[in-house]
């Protein structure tokens, strides 16, 4: 059917008012043209296709343009029909025959249809109308009839939707086909068309996001070529406006690559004129009600690009340059983007994250913590919009990490950051080297770990510090201008791992790596101060190092020597004092400010006290207290820069009396710093200790117990559950003697159950750990199951291999779990995440057990319990005695009372010294052999003897005659019991034999003056342990049968011929207690645990080691290896048991280095749950030990019963008899104890 006039005119009608509605873009002339497209469609005859799918192609565009003006609840439904529009366009267009010249090619519908889909992937977030517009464009670019002009138009379409998809889905297919799209697209254009610029800049927005992902400058380059092109082709408007926001950019990121000030000041420029071009006015200030504004839709989201490049460029140049102008208009250019962006637009996670950025710069210069939590709340919310695999997403984490930091430094809640360390390990998953947020990535760990060592003290974290800032430094690309950042944090990283190891290895690399850091920062470089700092750091710990150990690591001057004063001995110090002052002078914002004042002041105190100039301690002053008005009182640093003030303040009142309150000034700074709550524990235990040390030395006594008590409370957080037992143990070694010389001062205050408090307290801090996760829970099951359910799951958790045992198998080569592509993650990355998986458990033990003494009667729920109550449960007397280099005590405590008995004879330093050379002794005579062995134990037996008289008159017979224990016991006589509970190195010694030699031509001791004559005596580690021994026999949960263990031949250890005698002797003489041997190949680790759980007594005889230095390492040799200690403590019983006799050697000795813990195999079996272990102090022959165990068990089995006593009583005797057969050799009758109840 041919036209008529009318429908002519129609069609006349129909198209002028679609030009006059896309030109204007008034919502009554958009409505015109939609009747009029719809009256001509519907005129038209179905013979006309090609017309018909003219008329549905200007529909599909004015209902797209009618969505994107009224919003609303209509727009989707415009939207839709927008899309049905397009659809029926391309269909009619297809029946209307490909070569039609009157007719719009079938690429210019498909074309239509995949803006109609980007419309609706902006409004629903759906990827399949993404995925549906590139399958239009590629369909319009293979289209055999689409012409050059218009295929130039539609690769640019394909290129721009494949990086779109690319920013929202990572996948780098994506990207490729992008580039290649793009490149055909500006070959294909005629560069004066319009399609030739549209071409240049989606071509160069894909070679920018390909050259982050890859870190490829060539593609980096090729896009400010591109750029540059489409910007100059480009006539005024929206898309001369887009190419100068890409050439922006782009020039930014080459900025970033190779450190050009120069491509900065263009980027700025750049990003001003294409905001010009688009009418958008260029924001210089925060508007003040930003946070109500709605985004607005139409042209003005096409600056959001351009605003997102030009706020990135302007907090570059802020941070190369400092000027404050820059960083108030990236505020602005942030904020503005934000409001102009849809939250599915594929660029709001970059508004997001540049505005957390800026935000962030600014807190660090203004300390608005305002900004800190907007900037916090910002980046979750960039990263709820980004996808969890997009490669951008570690660079968005890296961001939310260093706000979490941020906010933790300015408020010190570990919450912050824990968060910003989970954020970060998540973080690196994502990204592969190459890929943007590699580096930056591993720079952010190391000083969040860093953080996290500081108050945690968890040596893993430091391997992982040096680590990770090790491969950001290697992973950077030549010419990186940030390099100094990571050689920066390399220095710090190894400076303290230094601190904490001290390794001359980790000074001398912290000081090349400041150094070359410094080096590479002129006057105006952002990190100046930083990079300045840090060499001052580090040249004041290697000055302090060389001033102890020499440059070769020799001691230096001892304590009384003349001070250091040569140029030579001081030049590291001079040279740190000059860094610390150049990182003043250039440093900017209230916190790196403060940091730089305190550093400043305290290199300069150590020069005062090293020198005597005093107008080095009058600078210092000034600048200490600067730092601390500076510093709010939440921040974690706010405790140092007290802690260094009242140092300084000390140090004059020693040098020259000190000024009028220095020493009251000092003590209150200390005791500020000993209540900061978001302090690390260490250094509150430093403040604490100083703070009652103080006191002491000015004889306030009240004081200094209020001050020694603080430090003892904080113990139990400074060994924290969250860290593995072998750092727990060397914590609480750097803090030994603190509870004795806490009890000292209490005593000298003649407050003596005070006294016995502290030593409870701050004494086997790891097994009153132990003792809490061993609590039954049947009340808390009644009250609240759900509650002791979760705390059943963590203590499990906590009752698993230590981190140590994990890193362990990961040093030996184990397989590491594939990280990201497939690459295998580095050892060290597995092993932070292994020292990781103690700290959620612990975290969430303390979170429950704070809930559960919400809950009423569970208000003591875990807390240790009063003396009081622990005296009144005790079974008889208890003496502590307690050694401090202030005063030694004995502390006798009763139900009735605590008695103090002065030790006058008895030292701190003499009881050392006795220690050192007993242990001494005792190794040789366990290494040497043949004649020099027999020469070796006889030095050995004449140094015990010295020991025992020694021990007899300083400490034994002083607490005899105040018990009036001054006879020896009658031969048919009742025994009276003693429960010994030594502290420091006499934890080593055996009181229970202490006494005087008998004489030399003797074959019997002497009667009386040996506490084997007077008492029964028994080891307690706490009070606590023996009062809360179980009170009853055993229980059927607890099993009632004898476990016999034989191990005779354990791999590399000589053959132990009496151990199958003495579990012959055990099991037929007590053959009602339905005994069960495990004898060799039977005795496994595992065995023997299940059959310490199931049995009520058990005899183990078999090899025993103790590492003096590493307790925990001390073990039972079984025959498939050693159970350790750490192992037979978590081994969680049904019930409580009767009596373990450890026939072993050295099962009662404990470590050197935290002799208070009583972290011996004896120990971890009673706190397992058995009432009574016998175990041995040190080693014992073969012989000797089936002649004690025979003897004991012989005696238990002639007894009334089977009670405590019997057990303690029968030792004793037992000890007695081979005594009397070999009274000169105390080292082969004394080395057995009882401990226990």
């Amino acid at each position: 059917m041919p036209f008529d006039d009318s429908l002519r005119d129609l069609a006349a009608e129909a198209l002028t008012a679609f030009e006059q509605a896309t030109a204007v873009r008034e919502p009554a002339a958009v409505e015109r043209a939609l009747a009029l497209a719809h009256t001509w469609y519907a005129q038209l005859p179905a013979e006309h296709p090609g017309q018909r799918a003219i008329a549905a192609h200007l529909a599909s565009v004015l209902y797209l343009l009618r969505a994107e003006q009224g919003g609303g609840t209509e727009a989707p439904a415009d939207l839709d029909r927008a899309l049905d529009h397009a659809e029926l366009a391309v269909r009619l267009r297809g029946r209307a025959g490909e070569h039609d010249p009157r007719l719009p090619t079938l690429a210019r519908f498909l074309a239509q249809t995949t803006q109609v889909r980007r419309a609706r992937l902006r409004a629903t977030g759906d990827l399949s109308e993404l995925g549906a517009a590139i399958e239009a464009a590629r369909s319009a670019v293979r289209h055999p009839a689409t012409p050059r002009p218009e295929q130039a138009h539609l690769l640019a379409t394909l290129c721009g939707l494949l990086t779109d998809r690319y920013l929202l889905t990572g996948a780098p297919a994506d990207l490729d086909e992008a580039v290649r799209a793009g490149r055909d697209a500006v070959a294909a254009a005629d560069p004066g068309s319009a399609s030739y610029p549209v071409a240049c800049n989606n071509l160069a927005v894909a070679l920018r996001n390909r050259s982050e992902r890859r870190g490829d400058r060539a593609d980096l380059a090729a896009a400010v070529v591109h750029a540059r092109d489409g910007a100059a082709a480009a006539p005024d408007g929206y898309l001369r406006a887009a190419c100068l926001g890409t050439l922006g950019g782009a020039l930014v990121r080459q900025y970033e690559d190779q450190g050009d000030p120069r491509a900065l000041d263009e980027s700025v420029a750049a990003g001003r004129a294409a905001l010009d071009a688009l009418g958008v006015p260029v924001p210089a200030a925060p508007d003040p009600d930003d946070t109500v504004a709605e985004p607005p839709v139409g042209g003005a989201a096409h600056a959001v690009p351009v605003l997102v490049n030009l706020a990135l460029a302007l907090r570059c140049r802020h941070e190369r340059t400092g000027d404050r102008g820059d960083l108030a208009a990236c505020v602005a250019a942030a904020r503005t983007a934000l409001r102009l962006s849809a939250p599915r637009d594929t660029d709001h996670p970059a508004c997001l994250d540049q505005l957390a950025n800026a935000l962030q710069l600014r807190a660090q210069l203004t300390g608005d913590a305002g900004d800190v939590d907007e900037a916090v709340d910002a980046g979750r919310k960039a990263l709820r919009r980004c996808p969890p695999d997009h490669p951008v997403r570690g660079i968005l984490l890296n961001n939310h990490a260093r706000a979490l930091r941020l906010r933790f430094e300015r408020e010190g809640d570990t919450a912050d950051l824990n968060e910003a360390i989970s954020a970060i390990r998540h973080g690196l998953t994502t990204v592969s080297p190459g890929d943007a947020g590699y580096v930056v990535c591993h720079v952010q760990l190391c000083g969040l770990v860093l953080l996290r060592n500081r108050l945690a003290a968890d040596p893993v974290d430091l391997d992982t510090a040096v680590a990770a800032a090790a491969e950001a430094v290697t992973a950077a690309a030549p010419g990186d201008p940030h390099r100094a950042m990571y050689l920066n944090a390399l220095g710090i990283a190894h400076q303290e791992r230094f601190a904490e190891r001290l390794d001359p290895a980790d000074i001398e690399e912290a000081v090349r790596a400041a150094r070359q850091a410094a080096d590479a920062t002129p006057r105006d470089h952002p990190l100046y101060a930083v990079c300045r700092e840090n060499l001052g750091n580090s040249l004041l710990t290697r000055w302090a190092w060389r001033l102890q150990y020499g440059a070769a690591g020799e001691p230096g001057p001892g304590s009384g020597e003349a001070p250091v004063r040569t140029a030579e001995d001081l030049a590291d110090l001079d040279d740190a004092i000059a860094a610390h002052r150049a990182a003043l002078d250039a440093a900017e914002g209230v916190a790196d400010r403060a940091l730089c004042l305190a550093n400043l002041g305290s290199s300069l105190r150590w020069r005062y006290e090293h020198t005597g100039l005093a107008r080095d301690a009058h600078e210092a002053e000034a600048l200490l207290r600067e730092a601390v008005r500076a510093t709010p009182e939440s921040s974690h640093v706010y405790g140092q820069h007290l802690f260094a003030l009242a140092q300084l303040l000390n140090a004059r009142r020693e040098h020259t009396g000190g000024r009028d309150g220095d020493d009251a000034e000092a003590l209150a700074l200390w005791r500020r710093a000993a209540r900061l709550p978001g302090a690390a524990a260490a250094e509150r235990i430093a403040a604490a200790t100083a703070w009652g040390g103080l006191a002491a030395e000015l004889g306030d006594w009240a004081q200094a117990v209020d001050g020694m008590a603080a430090a003892v409370d904080l113990l139990p957080l400074l060994a924290w559950r969250g860290l593995d037992r072998t750092q727990r143990e060397r914590l609480l070694a750097d803090c030994a003697g603190l509870a004795q010389n806490a009890a000292a001062t209490a005593l000298a205050a003649s407050r003596p159950e005070q006294a016995v408090e502290l030593l409870e307290r701050g004494r086997s801090v790891l097994w009153a750990q132990l003792l809490e996760q061993n609590t039954e829970l049947d009340a808390l099951r009644t009250a609240a199951p759900a509650l002791a359910a979760r705390l059943d799951r963590v203590r499990a958790a906590l009752d698993g291999p230590d981190s140590a045992g994990v890193s362990a198998l990961l040093l030996a080569g184990a397989a590491a779990v594939p990280g990201p592509a497939g690459r295998p993650r580095p050892a060290w990355l597995e092993r932070h995440d292994a020292a990781g998986h103690r700290t959620g458990p612990a975290q969430e033990w303390e979170e429950l057990v704070t809930e559960i003494r919400s809950l009423p009667g569970f208000e003591h729920f875990l807390r240790r319990p009063p003396l009081r109550e622990l005296r009144s449960a005790l079974p008889g007397p208890v003496v502590l005695v307690n050694v401090s280099a202030l005063r030694c005590d004995a502390l006798i405590v009763t139900r009735d009372a605590v008695r103090a008995v002065p030790l006058p004879g008895l030292t701190a330093d003499d009881a050392h010294a006795r220690v050192d050379q007993f242990l001494t002794v005792l190794g040789e005579a366990d290494r040497a052999v043949g004649a020099a062995g027999r020469a070796v134990r006889l030095l050995r037996e004449r140094t015990l003897r010295d020991i025992l008289e020694w021990l007899w008159e300083a400490v034994t017979a002083p607490v005899l005659e105040a018990l009036r224990l001054t006879s020896p016991v009658a031969p048919d006589g009742p025994w009276p019991r003693l429960w010994w509970c030594p502290t420091g190195p006499l934890t080593l010694l055996p009181l229970h034999a202490a006494g005087r030699p008998a004489d030399p031509g003797a074959d019997r001791p002497g009667p009386g003056d040996s506490v084997l004559d007077r008492v029964i005596s028994s080891y307690t580690p706490t009070l606590r342990s023996l009062a809360q021994a179980p009170a009853r026999a055993h229980s059927a949960r607890g099993g009632t049968g004898l476990l016999a263990v034989a191990v005779a031949e354990a791999p590399g250890l000589p053959v132990l011929h009496g151990v199958r005698q003495e579990a012959e002797t055990v099991t037929r003489l007590f053959p009602g207690r339905f005994p069960r041997l495990l004898d060799g190949p039977q005795a496994t680790r595992d065995a023997v645990r299940a059959g310490l759980a199931g049995h009520a007594w058990a005899h183990i005889a078999c090899h025993g080691s103790q590492d003096l230095s590493a307790p925990s390492r001390a073990g039972l040799h079984l025959h498939d290896g050693v159970l350790t200690l750490t192992e037979l403590a978590t081994a969680r019983r049904a019930g409580p048991g009767e009596l373990v006799y450890l026939s072993a050697c050295e099962t009662a000795m404990g470590g050197a280095g935290v002799p208070d813990e009583a972290i011996t195999l004896a120990h971890a079996v009673q706190f397992t749950g058995y009432r009574q272990v016998v175990a041995t102090l040190w080693s014992v022959e073969d012989a000797v030990a089936l002649r004690a165990a025979e003897d004991f068990y012989s005696r238990m089995a002639r007894s009334s019963g089977p009670g405590p006593a019997c057990a303690a009583e029968a030792l004793h005797h037992a000890v007695r008899a081979l005594r009397a057969h070999m009274p000169h050799a105390p080292g082969r009758w004394a080395a057995h104890i009882h401990v226990g109840a």
